[in-house]
């Protein structure tokens, strides 16, 4: 169209949808292969170095957002699991703390051992979730307001994929309020 008519609002528009629908697409895809029990490629992962890697590439997004981003990333923690998963499960969580985290608030990514649980928490301060509605945040499609998803992006369908990913790794995943109006989601491997 650009090449005929040239560039122009509409043209940008159409790029933009495209994009979008392309990455819910590829979301939706991961999602079926999780829940079909898509063959995981378990294998041993330094899942430190995998969380500090994510979080690394979320570090400058939250800080142009006026955001602080914190981490506390026990070293040399590892896990059999799917490296994919992993990495999609940590880049879910932290993304949404940024994109949900109050403007000059902070993000903070944790994970530490103990035993032979692994923890995963990210916390960002926030709009504290709706008690009620805690269960369902990690349905798809599900988002808890809509006026406030349609500013923020999104499609209600990260958290699942989370959860997806920590079902398939036999784990547990959570999510509820702290004081102070810190919101946070915690996974256990």
């Amino acid at each position: 169209i650009e090449l005929t008519a040239g560039k122009s609002e509409w043209t940008d528009s159409i790029r933009k949808q495209t994009v979008e629908m392309s990455e819910l697409i590829k979301h939706l895809l991961f999602l079926s292969k999780m829940e079909e029990k898509y063959e995981l490629v378990m294998e041993e992962l330094n899942f430190s170095q995998i969380t500090e890697e994510v979080a690394g590439r979320i570090l400058p997004i939250a800080v142009s957002r006026n955001k602080q981003f914190d981490t506390d990333i026990e070293a040399d923690i590892v896990i059999k699991g799917d490296r994919s998963g992993m990495e999609h499960l940590v880049s879910v969580l932290t993304e949404n703390a940024v994109k949900y985290c109050l403007d000059g608030g902070v993000i903070s990514v944790k994970l530490y051992k103990t035993g032979k649980t692994v923890h995963l928490e990210v916390r960002n301060t926030g709009e504290p979730l709706d008690e009620k509605m805690i269960p369902r945040l990690f349905d798809r499609f599900y988002r808890p307001d809509e006026s406030r998803t349609r500013e923020k992006g999104g499609h209600g369908i990260g958290l699942s994929i989370a959860k997806a990913i920590v079902t398939a790794h036999k784990g547990k995943i959570g999510a509820h309020n702290e004081k102070d109006n810190v919101v946070a989601f915690t996974v256990e491997l």
